[in-house]
Order: C-alpha cells, then structure tokens, then sequence
C-alpha cells in the first residue's frame, strides 16, 4: 500500500510555495525541491509527491492566476518526471492521469 500524506501537510506546502511566489529566487527553489522529491522517491511516493505539485499549483492558480511562477518552472521537468511514472501501479497510474487531466483542462502549462 502507498504511504498517505496528510492533507494538512499538503496545505502547508502549498501555503509555504504561495508566499514565495514573488520571490524568484525562492520560488525556484521551491520548484527545484518538489521536482527533486518526484524525480528521486520510490514508486510509492511519487504520488504523494505529485499531489503536493498539484497543491501547489491549484493554491496559486487560485490566488494568483498567470502571476504564478510555478507553471513556468515546473513544466519542462514535470514532463521527464511522468515519464517515471511509467513504472507505477496501475491504480496510481490512474491517479496520475486524473491529476493530469485536471491540469489541462485549467490549461497550466499552456
């Protein structure tokens, strides 16, 4: 069974990438630290890991809208990491697309 992370953990990280986002310098490394836990967790936790990216771009595609900087530094990466995503279960997989989908149909990396 995949580990759970708590949904106020979740809240918490995406509260914490919002008020960076005026930041570059810390908004970048907030990308480059989500993109890191995707890219180097287990198949177990890479859909925590994801679900936290999603947190933290629905936060600030609420709040901000197209002055959110985390489409712009994740998108190029977030590709190489899906492409992990491969080699997970078949009920995570699911869930993957589901976020997928959800993203492009906000258009977030458009």
């Amino acid at each position: 069974q995949a580990p759970k992370i708590s949904a106020s953990r979740i809240g918490a990280c995406a509260e914490y990438a919002y008020r960076c986002n005026n930041s570059k310098e810390k908004a970048a490394e907030v990308s480059k630290r989500l993109l890191k836990e995707v890219g180097s967790c287990g198949d177990s936790k890479r859909l925590c890991a994801i679900y936290v990216i999603d947190a933290v771009l629905g936060k600030c595609d609420r709040k901000l809208g197209k002055k959110s900087v985390y489409p712009r530094l994740l998108k190029a990466k977030l590709e190489d990491s899906f492409d992990l995503a491969a080699y997970c279960s078949a009920d995570e997989k699911k869930q993957i697309v589901k976020v997928l989908s959800k993203w492009r149909s906000l258009g977030l990396f458009q």
